[in-house]
């Protein structure tokens, strides 16, 4: 391919290109056994894409079912009444490196492996003097994709500011680990702007919760949906390599069929 920019092939390449062409007999022979071959992986691919969605809505569907319920002993209040919503301090680009002392989570790696890190000294000081999550404090994503969360493990590491929320919770009504899994039925109510969408602090604090006043009832519904999430963790992946095996299957077929060893 050439081009500076966008990258293009160019016609004379293409009619230069060598084609092995077998006979028309075996040509018929090969398509006839890719078209059977396709067929079967098709309505496999389809089974384990149905088998994969339904192992999570069914997850979900018990989630909404779960805080949805207005049993006796249930409290009903706001996101707000629960702990003050949080944030860490600033940090401006010209305060991180590429390699480092401490992670810096943004937006975009939230969840996943940092790209950016802070000066331990930086850390150290904005911890103490700012606010800063807990060990057990879930923190939330407020922009782009809202409410992907996040236990926090307690080992050092920060996090962008208004990007990436908590509520400062001391679990005396509320366990952080069911406020994890609240966080994943609830409906947030996000600002859709321009170009990306927006959790703002005053739409979380506005957010209704219902949990049992028993915490001793909290850990037993946290300790149900810790198995089922598991559960369909793991079935995730078993259809996810179901799928990835398919499609590498496909490949080596068409690989053989085109090298004449189909």
């Amino acid at each position: 391919m050439t081009g500076a920019g966008i990258k293009r092939i160019i016609l004379r390449d293409i009619k230069l290109a060598e084609i092995p062409i077998p006979p028309l007999p075996e040509q018929q022979r090969i398509v006839a056994l890719l078209d059977e071959a396709f067929a079967g992986l098709a309505s496999a691919k389809a089974n384990a894409e149905r088998n994969l969605q339904n192992a999570r809505a069914l997850f979900e569907s018990h989630l909404q079912s779960v805080f949805s319920q207005r049993g006796e002993g249930w409290v009903e209040t706001t996101l707000g009444e629960i702990g003050k919503v949080c944030m860490c301090k600033r940090i401006f680009k010209e305060e991180t490196t590429a390699n480092g002392d401490i992670p810096f989570y943004k937006i975009g790696t939230f969840g996943k492996e940092p790209d950016a890190f802070i000066p331990i000294h930086i850390f150290n000081k904005y911890r103490t003097s700012h606010p800063f999550p807990k060990k057990g404090a879930v923190l939330v994503s407020a922009s782009g994709t809202i409410g992907r969360r996040v236990r926090y493990d307690g080992e050092p590491a920060y996090f962008q500011d208004s990007n990436i929320v908590w509520i400062d919770n001391d679990e005396a009504h509320v366990l952080n680990n069911y406020l994890y899994h609240f966080y994943g039925a609830c409906a947030w109510n996000s600002t859709s702007g321009a170009t990306i969408s927006r959790l703002y602090n005053d739409n979380l604090r506005r957010i209704s919760i219902r949990f049992p006043s028993s915490l001793h009832e909290q850990r037993w519904i946290v300790s149900r949906l810790d198995e089922l999430a598991e559960e369909t963790q793991r079935l995730t992946r078993l259809y996810e390599r179901k799928l990835a095996a398919l499609e590498e299957l496909k490949k080596s077929l068409l690989h053989q069929a085109f090298n004449g060893e189909l």
